[in-house]
């Protein structure tokens, strides 16, 4: 799981334990920008750093205030990793 605003943290690794990716989830807040190309960029080095069979998916949860970036999203192809998109809106007052 990997936040990213300003810049990207890993919050957790990779791992099948769902509830310590429930946990990581709980912890997450808006905050900063929106680069979601550094937040990509270290999924795409995990990812294809991992050793597991399953497959490789990338989840980009994101405002969708991001810019396209085709370079990121054909090195995740060359290395057999899908991303899949989820824009969220939301108001703050």
């Amino acid at each position: 799981l990997i936040k990213f605003n300003s810049s990207a943290y890993i919050v957790q690794g990779l791992t099948s334990e769902i509830d310590l990716i429930k946990n990581a989830i709980s912890t997450l807040n808006a905050s900063g920008g929106t680069r979601a190309d550094l937040g990509i960029s270290m999924g795409i080095t995990m990812l294809d750093g991992s050793t597991s069979s399953n497959e490789k998916i990338i989840i980009l949860i994101c405002d969708g205030d991001v810019s396209y970036n085709t370079t990121l999203v054909q090195s995740a192809k060359n290395k057999g990793i899908k991303i899949h998109v989820h824009v969220t809106q939301c108001k703050l007052d």
